[in-house]
């Protein structure tokens, strides 16, 4: 896989290839011209792209020649209609794999010749092994040094086996991160004791590679609605937080900051943030209360910008996105105009997690639904 975020490759790149001769590998693979129509062309595209998903994931890119394995030459490609010919591609995927891909993404880049290549960046799938189901083939294709093979019992196994486990892992991950949160645990800090809002960010592929990203202050994610941050250098990685000790008069807040993000050298980020507090709204006493702006449009900054973090580095989906709150109990939720729901009865609550490709309020729809339901009152529509 070629070392750079995808929408970042253009002609240098590819050119570095073959000036470089670099080789084809487990997870990069090039090709001359794009597969034909015929049946053979189309069972041989699936094998290659279902072979990287089935294994470590990788780039097939069109429109660079190769010679013994190595990058000779970028001819590229001669075509009438780019898009058309992605959708082309997109349906043959679409149609001959079993279970559906996830995260594919084929992005054209332009040649100063006039013609184009096509790289075909394949995720490590989540929900594999896949198999293609095209004219009746039935193969499950993985990859290695030498190129694509058929798989045997015993991978076939592994790869089920493994497949059904890693939600489990992931989710593992979420629950650290909220016990950090919370208890301040391998923290310098904890967080204000106000309701919050913890998510995290967890593409499928990060624990199935051993790569440490060079993660800077530059590049980490920011911290939700921080009005400002300090940047901390942890083991896990680049932690950039709120002022210290800003959060008002109350005297349990000391040692304490209003939001924070970790970015993980692994390739992951935990986000937290204070979602409420105590207000006089002019009443007989004061109303603890949380805000549901500051969940709904922190989640879609998170998930937005933390995703757009990650593939500066070539980190790329599917994502599950998971996401908790704590501290609620006694707490109303604001639902405007001097009206209030009853007060959580929980204090602490796990709203799930969503796989997604894209970030988008859609995607996202069933933790902002469950975080209402968290006071008992449905989402009411935007």
């Amino acid at each position: 896989m070629i070392p750079s975020p995808i929408d970042a490759i253009d002609e240098a790149v590819l050119t570095r290839l073959t000036i470089n001769g670099v080789s084809e590998s487990r997870t990069l693979e090039f090709k001359r011209e794009l597969p034909s129509g015929s049946n053979d062309d189309k069972k041989e595209f699936l094998a290659d792209v279902t072979a990287f998903a089935n294994s470590h994931g990788g780039d097939l890119i069109y429109g660079v020649a190769e010679r013994d394995g190595l990058a000779a030459a970028t001819p590229g490609l001669a075509v009438d209609d780019p898009d058309t010919t992605r959708l082309r591609l997109e349906n043959i995927l679409r149609d001959g794999v079993e279970p559906r891909l996830a995260g594919v993404r084929m992005v054209w880049v332009p040649l100063a010749s006039g013609a184009s290549a096509l790289v075909i960046r394949v995720p490590q799938s989540p929900a594999g092994p896949h198999r293609i189901k095209f004219a009746n083939s039935g193969r499950f294709v993985a990859r290695g040094g030498g190129g694509k093979y058929d798989m045997d019992a015993h991978e076939l196994r592994q790869a089920f086996s493994a497949s059904e486990a890693l939600p489990e892992r992931l989710r593992a991950l979420h629950v650290a991160a909220v016990a950090s949160a919370t208890t301040g645990a391998n923290l310098p800090f904890r967080i204000h004791a106000q309701p919050m809002a913890i998510v995290s960010l967890l593409p499928y592929g990060v624990l199935r590679e051993t790569r440490d990203y060079d993660v800077t202050p530059e590049t980490a994610l920011a911290p939700i609605k921080a009005g400002g941050f300090e940047p901390l250098h942890l083991i896990e990685g680049v932690l950039l937080h709120s002022p210290l000790n800003a959060g008002g008069p109350e005297e349990s807040n000391f040692n304490s900051v209003r939001s924070y993000a970790l970015t993980h050298r692994r390739g992951r980020i935990d986000v937290a943030w204070t979602i409420g507090g105590t207000r006089d709204i002019g009443g007989s006493s004061p109303v603890r209360l949380v805000w549901p702006n500051s969940f709904e449009e922190g989640l879609t900054e998170a998930v937005g910008c933390g995703i757009a973090r990650l593939r500066q580095y070539g980190v790329d989906g599917p994502w599950l996105i998971a996401a908790s709150v704590s501290g609620l109990a006694e707490h109303h939720l604001n639902l405007g105009g001097g009206y209030f729901s009853e007060a959580a009865w929980r204090d602490a609550a796990s709203l799930g997690d969503v796989l997604i490709e894209q970030p988008s309020e859609e995607a996202l729809e069933p933790l902002l639904n469950a975080f209402w339901l968290a006071f008992g009152v449905p989402r009411r529509d935007a």
